[in-house]
């Protein structure tokens, strides 16, 4: 099963300031477990782009990081 059918973010997440970068961060996280790490590094680098926290930020970067 293709993964856009296993995970369909609610509309309302990615227009909330606190919640925008999570689906990014759970696509790229599901990309990484089946191996299509390129993929999953560049949603890393979207979902840390989408923060103002910089906590978490660097931890996206981090994983982004991780799979280059």
């Amino acid at each position: 099963m293709p993964l856009r059918h296993v995970f369909r973010s609610p509309p309302h997440l990615d227009r909330h300031p606190l919640t925008r970068q999570r689906e990014h961060a759970v696509r790229a996280h599901l990309l990484q477990m089946t191996g299509d790490t390129a993929r999953a590094a560049a949603l890393y680098r979207q979902a840390a782009d989408l923060t103002a926290n910089r906590v978490e930020q660097r931890y996206l970067l981090g994983r982004a990081g991780d799979l280059d």
